[in-house]
């Protein structure tokens, strides 16, 4: 008997759920037994773009305290496809002063990373994790780099390989876009199997590996991963899977727009925060960034008091490809000596309460990850975790909003 589509899809989807919840419990056991503890994200550097590009740079110097001289530096060469013609006199640096920014922003600023060999070639690594690109940032770097060496390439870094802004890069070259989860996963991979006999730095690099893959929503199990591959390649499943993936991103939208009748799914679950009296203006509705950060995002409003304004959004940080992370920021929509005040007052409540909390002078933004949720399918997928979520945004906006009330 010939199966009908809808069929075949509510087959391959059974099949593969019942492989996803033996993942989902490998991860909770994983967690039970300690093995989701991380140092970085302890420490507060998980998305500190300085921090990353220290330790990346202390991998690839010869005379990094590794003690392994330059087998990682080549080892991230092959992994680029880069080959050098000379391979001595190497220096690497993190945040390089070039010169201050000049009026046009022509001139000047700090590269993230450089490794250079004398100068005859240099490498620059832009690192790119939260920051957009700056005003004609790479175009400052560019010109730089013509003026000191002899023959020069770009990486600009970033989760998913993306390319540059054109404002940044208009007209540069030489440029090659690398990624987090497909080059240096796979370098740092390389790295930690040269490291074996070296435990404090092999664990050090399993640690950071682990970081990155929660980044870049790769925690699946690679026993997980075959099982999947395996169920995909029989019986014609990759195509009914090619065509159920084209509507994966209307289904998200469907639901974080309020599903059907447009109160459902997260238009319930904000509405039904009950803040106790905090009101705000215009009524809370749902907004789509998508821009680098935010895909999916629900304002709560503005809120007003006395001579200030302060919007708060809920939404799913863009940090990686399936929105890994939820975050509530605090706009603060006032003067900008009035933001700095507010702010430094604010942030300084908030880290007494919660380490998740993180700011630059216009707004403060929290980010967490809860219980068993990876990524916003997860949240869409079980109410259990959603009402977990309800909760705690519920207590911390509250808890925001009498800090402002206090300021």
């Amino acid at each position: 008997m010939v199966q009908s589509t809808k069929e075949s899809y509510e087959m391959l989807m059974k099949k593969a759920s019942s492989i996803i919840e033996k993942d989902k419990l490998l991860y909770k056991e994983k967690e039970k037994r300690g093995e989701l503890f991380n140092f970085f994200s302890v420490l507060g550097v998980d998305t500190d773009e300085l921090s990353h590009s220290a330790f990346l740079a202390e991998l690839l110097n010869p005379l990094g305290t590794h003690g392994r001289g330059d087998v990682f530096l080549k080892s991230f060469l092959e992994c680029i496809e880069i080959k050098t013609e000379s391979f001595s006199n190497i220096s690497v640096h993190v945040e390089k002063d070039i010169g201050l920014l000049n009026a046009d922003k022509t001139e000047g600023g700090r590269i993230d990373i450089i490794i250079e060999f004398g100068k005859t070639y240099s490498i620059v690594i832009e690192n790119k994790i939260r920051a957009d690109d700056q005003e004609k940032q790479l175009i400052r770097y560019e010109k730089y780099l013509k003026q000191n060496f002899a023959k020069y390439t770009i990486l600009y870094l970033t989760l998913d390989g993306h390319a540059p802004s054109e404002g940044s890069a208009e007209d540069v070259n030489n440029i090659t876009c690398i990624s987090y989860e497909n080059h240096i996963l796979k370098w740092l991979e390389t790295c930690s199997y040269i490291a074996i006999q070296q435990p404090l730095i092999r664990e050090s690099l399993i640690q950071y590996i682990n970081l990155i893959k929660e980044f870049t929503g790769k925690t699946m199990s690679k026993e997980t991963s075959s099982e999947i591959v395996k169920l995909l390649l029989k019986d014609g499943n990759i195509k009914i899977a090619s065509e159920m993936s084209k509507e994966l991103e209307n289904a998200r939208k469907h639901y974080l727009h309020g599903g059907d009748s447009g109160t459902d799914g997260i238009v319930a679950l904000l509405k039904d925060l009950d803040l106790q009296g905090i009101t705000f203006a215009p009524e809370a509705k749902f907004i789509d960034f998508n821009d680098k950060h935010f895909q999916y995002s629900w304002t709560f409003g503005t809120y007003n008091k006395t001579d200030c304004d302060y919007k708060l959004i809920f939404g799913f940080d863009k940090l990686t490809s399936n929105y890994s992370q939820i975050q509530l920021t605090l706009y603060l929509c006032t003067d900008v000596e009035e933001k700095r005040k507010l702010n430094e007052i604010v942030s300084g409540e908030l880290n007494k309460i919660s380490g998740d909390f993180k700011s630059d002078w216009s707004k403060i933004i929290w980010t967490t990850k809860l219980g068993g949720i990876r990524n916003i399918d997860d949240f869409i997928a079980d109410n259990s975790e959603r009402e977990k979520i309800q909760t705690y945004v519920k207590e911390m906006v509250i808890k925001i909003f009498q800090i402002l009330e206090s300021c």
